[in-house]
C-alpha cells in the first residue's frame, strides 16, 4: 500500500513526522539531562509523601505511592517538549520558513512536536524505571483490569492533546515579547500543580475540589483515579466527557491564540 492511498494526496506531514524523530536524536544528552532533573523531583515528591504515610494502614501507603509512581510514568509518556522551541522560533522570526510549506502552519507545528515527543518519551521511558525500582513494591495493579487499561490509552490521547493545545496557546507569549521564558516556565509549574502531581486534589480543603475540573487534572489526577479504581462507571464517563470537551477546548483556543499572533507579526513585518 503506498502513503498516497494510506494518507491520501497531501501526505507530506508524514515526511516531516519522521525528520522530526530523526533530528530530536541529535540532543540525546540534553534529553538525559532534563530526565534527572524531572526524576529527582519525582523521587523527592515520593519519599516526602512516603515519610508521611508510614503511620497509615499499608493499603493507604500503597495507594498514595501508586499515585505518584504510577502518575510520575504517566506524565512522562505525555511530554511535548513545544515550549522548549516554539516560542524561540517565534522570537528569532525563523518561524516565517513554515509559511513556504504548502501545508497548514499550525499542523506542521502540532507534526513537529509530535515527532519529538514520540523519541524523546522513547529515549526517557528506557532510563526512567531504573530510578523508581526501590519503590515498586508499593505499586498496586491496575484496578478493573482491561477497561480500565483501554480507558488510561484514551486518556493518553487526552493528555497528550491537552498538553499541545496548552503549549502553543504558552507559546504565543513570543509573539508579545522576547522574554518569554519566565513565563513558559511559570506555566509549565502552574500545569503541574494544577494537574494533581503534587497533592491528590481528594486530599485538600474542599473548597480546593474545583481544582480537579480544570485540565490539567485530566493529564494527571483524574486517570490515576481510575487507575486505581476510585471511579465508578457513571463517574468515569463524565470525566472522559469532561476529557473531550477540554480537548475541544483548548483546540479552539490555540487556533484563535495562534492565527492572532501570526496576525501581529504580519502587522510588524516580521
Amino acid at each position: 500500500m503506498t502513503l498516497t492511498k494510506l494518507f491520501g494526496k497531501n501526505y507530506k506531514w508524514w515526511y516531516f513526522l519522521v525528520f522530526s524523530m530523526t533530528r530530536i536524536t541529535k540532543f540525546k544528552l540534553t534529553i538525559f539531562g532534563y530526565r534527572v532533573g524531572e526524576i529527582i523531583q519525582a523521587i523527592s515528591i515520593i519519599l516526602v509523601w512516603q515519610a508521611n504515610t508510614l503511620a497509615k494502614p499499608t493499603s493507604e501507603i500503597n495507594g498514595i505511592m501508586t499515585y505518584f509512581i504510577i502518575g510520575y510514568l504517566f506524565m512522562v509518556v505525555t511530554r511535548t517538549y513545544i515550549t522548549n522551541s516554539l516560542p524561540s522560533l517565534i522570537a528569532t522570526g525563523k518561524l516565517a520558513q513554515y509559511q513556504m510549506y504548502p501545508q497548514s502552519m499550525f499542523r506542521l507545528l502540532l507534526t513537529r512536536g509530535v515527532g519529538n515527543s514520540i523519541m524523546t518519551n522513547s529515549l526517557s521511558i528506557l532510563t526512567t524505571p531504573i530510578f523508581i525500582i526501590p519503590f515498586w513494591h508499593y505499586v498496586l495493579p491496575v484496578s478493573n483490569g482491561l477497561t480500565s487499561i483501554l480507558v488510561l490509552i484514551f486518556f493518553l490521547v487526552f493528555s497528550l492533546w491537552m498538553k499541545y493545545m496548552w503549549e502553543m496557546i504558552v507559546s504565543c507569549i513570543a509573539f508579545i515579547t522576547p522574554e518569554y521564558q519566565g513565563i513558559v516556565n511559570s506555566s509549565d509549574i502552574v500545569w503541574q500543580v494544577l494537574a494533581g502531581s503534587l497533592i491528590p486534589f481528594y486530599l485538600l480543603n474542599p473548597n480546593l475540589q474545583f481544582l480537579q475540573y480544570f485540565a490539567p487534572s485530566f493529564t494527571f489526577y483524574h486517570p490515576m483515579q481510575i487507575y486505581l479504581g476510585k471511579y465508578d462507571t457513571n463517574q468515569t464517563i463524565l470525566v472522559f466527557l469532561g476529557g473531550l470537551i477540554w480537548c475541544i477546548v483548548l483546540y479552539i483556543l490555540a487556533k484563535i491564540v495562534f492565527k492572532l499572533g501570526l496576525k501581529r507579526n504580519e502587522s510588524v513585518g516580521l
